[in-house]
């Protein structure tokens, strides 16, 4: 498959974008069916935001970007 460089309108700002030959090779070999939707900074700052969220257990950090993660309870056992 031959990739080139393209411009995208990211979804949030909308400012262009460039997804990259390397980029688009990335998306291929994880599978992704759909191209990025977001500028690089607004992925970021989307992402920045889960962190801040603070909801459940999700811990943040590593990949992704769908959500923070299913609802986790603690519970004590009066054991």
């Amino acid at each position: 498959m031959v990739f080139q460089d393209r411009t995208l309108v990211c979804s949030d700002c909308g400012d262009d974008f460039i997804f990259s030959i390397d980029d688009q090779q990335y998306h291929l070999e994880k599978g992704y069916t759909n191209e990025p939707k977001r500028c690089l900074s607004c992925r970021r700052a989307r992402r920045a935001s889960y962190n801040r969220g603070g909801g459940g257990g999700f811990g943040g950090g590593g990949g992704g970007g769908f959500g923070g993660g299913p609802q986790t309870y603690s519970i004590v056992c009066a054991h």
